[in-house]
């Protein structure tokens, strides 16, 4: 049983080296490692960890610029990484970022319109005998009308008429 374990493995080695898909994008073959040395360092009570890997190879492989992804997996105690190197520019990703502005904005309405009622002079009254003349006012319900225009926020104008023949013009300011 052994033996019929071990020619397996080998078969299916064999077969899977020699498959031209598996070398593809690899450098097995070509050139060979001459030295790998890798450098990790953690500080006290971080998280992450920075790790430096320089492998030096026998030959140079063409193109001579090269693009990098590494992928990392950590698991507590022990660290996987993946790295893919590459002689094309990789595309630059597109991150597509939604942002709501929410702007307040006052609406300030210029034009006022104003109806007035309320009691006023009217007019004069008369009365005489014969020795004595008097005069007085005649009081009565005025009523009126009256229209405003903000010039901006702080300053308006505006014109005001009465039922009792009064006329008036206006300036004001909010505060």
């Amino acid at each position: 049983m052994k033996i019929l374990i071990t020619m397996s493995m080998l078969l299916f080695g064999g077969l899977a080296y020699a498959n031209p898909l598996v070398t593809q994008g690899t450098d097995i073959g070509y050139r060979q490692v001459e030295s790998h040395h890798q450098v990790t360092r953690c500080a006290v009570g971080e998280a992450h960890c920075t790790t430096n890997s320089v492998t030096k190879f026998d030959k140079p492989m063409l193109p001579l610029s090269y693009y990098g992804e590494c992928n990392y997996v950590d698991d507590g105690k022990k660290t996987y990484q993946h790295c893919k190197l590459t002689g094309k520019k990789p595309k630059a990703k597109v991150k597509i970022k939604k942002v709501i502005v929410k702007k307040v904005v006052r609406v300030i309405k210029k034009n006022r319109l104003q109806l007035h009622l309320g009691a006023g002079p009217t007019g004069l009254s008369q009365e005489s005998n014969n020795n004595k003349t008097v005069v007085g006012e005649k009081m009565d319900v005025v009523m009126g009308g009256s229209y405003s225009r903000a010039l901006n926020e702080t300053y308006s104008v505006g014109a005001s008429v009465f039922s009792n023949k009064t006329a008036t013009i206006s300036f004001g300011f909010d505060y």
